[in-house]
């Protein structure tokens, strides 16, 4: 799983918070001892050695700081390089899942993964498990330095800081299912924000603002309501906190006056005690507060892992040696909308097909099938042996989209990071279709009309010039010369194609002509 591999990077920085968060515990049992020295003789009125110990005292305060500042700076330096490096361990994972995962991932829900659970999963290793073992270090120096001078006041002060137990088991659970619905409505809310920013001329243009204000503010009052439960649950803890600690605090005072009256204890170990007991209760408060947390990191870690474990895509590797791609009883759906209904079809790799049907008939969905952007829920798709880490490679089956993506990249660019082997290829027939220098080279591809920039994802296509090559409304946007010469194009590939068009400009090229129709499919032979 990914966050395996995150601790891989984490273990050297969680190491030096781990001694970072160490170095307190010896220095506050040292300052407790020459506090204690310095009460003693100040009592006794020795100024001599109450300057002797106020100094070393004083020494002590400034070693631990000075040596807790140079780690923190080596820590944060460490921390950063790490959290970088699993970023984009992140990023690859992610990159990396099959396309039909990649298609199906909602951006509010990636970007809560990206970021909260990111945050969560790495804390576990940065700070949760260093601070439960300081947590778990710092109470038994503690009690074993306070047994040693008297057996009794450590196991009572043991014994009543277990109240603090309290708080974290009532609040473990509200804690856990804030988090995932915190998490969830949030990621409805990004993905409604982006919506807007995507929409906001046709929102404006056909005065939809307070359908879409009315459709936020219904959400926003989810998300308060959730974020209200949220904010009781921690002011709640806080609450219950503040009473367990004045409790003991104050509870402390009352037995250590009680032993040293009874002359049970010296007054300067009572001092110590006093000093000690704070450290005492805040350890075994710590490790008691780490019990919601490490639940809410399990709960991170399982959506973390959830999102890297897929469904496996309907494309398998054909069991014949030739490159024919087969559609065998698929079925799909949308909800309770049937698009394709046991579809079986083979596609021939040298011929060009032309799939027609009404509009909502399933035409794309079944290119997207074809493609692995959307798994069929029953049935499989047989593809050539071209089989790759469960997707296909372009060499053997490209996608074109109907819209085309807007990178800041110019189209000479593109090529070359993304084809670089062919890049005088698709330059040449970026030209052939009318593209200028200009346009080729410094050009943006977000800067080109419509027209241009399909003329370019089609330069490409054919550069790849792979086995087979799905065309959603290829003529889109271009202009007649585009389709004239779009159409020649088809015409003079060897390999085969499946393309969806209502235009009948590029008949010439066609063989056969596959119509959809209320989940079937009917093929006719033109050649």
């Amino acid at each position: 799983m990914i966050n395996t591999e995150f601790n891989n990077h984490l273990k050297k920085p969680a190491a030096l918070n781990l001694l970072l968060q160490m170095i307190p515990i010896p220095m506050s049992i040292l300052s407790a001892i020459l506090t204690s020295k310095v009460v003693a003789y100040a009592v006794e009125g020795s100024v001599q050695a109450v300057l002797r110990y106020a100094l070393l005292l004083l020494a002590v305060i400034i070693l631990q700081r000075g040596l807790s500042l140079w780690l923190e700076i080596s820590f944060s330096k460490m921390l950063s390089q790490a959290l970088h490096k699993c970023k984009i361990l992140l990023y690859k994972g992610f990159l990396s899942q099959p396309q039909h995962v990649l298609y199906a991932s909602q951006t509010g829900n990636s970007l809560e993964r990206f970021n909260d659970d990111f945050n969560t999963v790495t804390n576990k290793t940065i700070s949760f498990y260093p601070s439960f073992c300081v947590g778990a270090l710092q109470t038994l120096a503690y009690f074993i330095f306070l047994s040693i001078h008297n057996l009794q006041i450590g196991l009572i002060l043991l014994a009543i800081s277990v109240f603090q137990i309290i708080p974290p088991i009532i609040i473990k659970k509200y804690m856990q299912v804030n988090y995932d619905n915190c998490r969830d409505v949030e990621a409805e809310l990004t993905d409604m924000v982006i919506e807007g920013f995507h929409g906001f001329e046709t929102i404006q243009l056909f005065g939809l603002q307070k359908w879409w204000f009315d459709r936020f503010v219904k959400l926003h009052k989810k998300y308060s309501k959730v974020g209200s439960s949220s904010i009781y649950t921690i002011n709640a803890q806080h609450v219950l906190n503040a009473l367990t600690s004045n409790l003991l605090k104050y509870g402390t005072y009352g037995i250590v006056g009680l032993f040293v009256l009874k002359s049970f204890i010296p007054v300067e170990l009572g001092i110590q005690i006093i000093a000690l007991s704070g450290g005492l209760y805040s350890a075994v408060n710590l490790l008691f507060d780490l019990i919601p947390q490490f639940s809410v990191a399990q709960i991170a870690t399982n959506r973390m892992n959830d999102w890297f474990s897929h469904k496996p895509s309907c494309l398998t590797p054909s069991t014949d040696t030739t490159e024919t791609l087969s559609l065998s009883h698929v079925f799909f759906s949308y909800s309770d909308k049937s698009v394709i209904h046991d579809c079986c079809i083979s596609f021939s790799p040298s011929k060009v097909y032309k799939l027609m049907g009404a509009n909502g008939c399933g035409k794309s969905t079944l290119l997207k099938l074809l493609a692995g952007l959307l798994t069929c829920q029953s049935g499989e798709i047989n593809i050539g042996n071209a089989m790759e880490d469960s997707d296909t490679s372009i060499d053997y089956l490209l996608y074109l989209p109907q819209d085309d993506y807007s990178f800041s990249l110019s189209p000479q660019e593109f090529f070359q990071m993304a084809i670089p082997e062919k890049i005088e290829t698709a330059l040449a027939f970026t030209k052939s279709f009318g593209l200028s220098d200009k346009q080729i080279e410094d050009t943006l591809l977000s800067d080109l009309s419509g027209g241009e920039r399909k003329k370019v994802y089609l330069s490409f296509a054919f550069a790849v010039d792979p086995v087979y090559l799905l065309l959603d409304e290829p003529t889109n946007s271009l202009d007649q010369e585009g389709r004239i010469i779009l159409t020649k194009l088809i015409q003079n590939r060897k390999n085969g194609a499946i393309i969806v068009s209502h235009s009948n400009e590029i008949d010439d090229a066609i063989d056969c002509t596959l119509t959809l129709h209320e989940g079937n499919i009917t093929y006719e032979s033109i050649k």
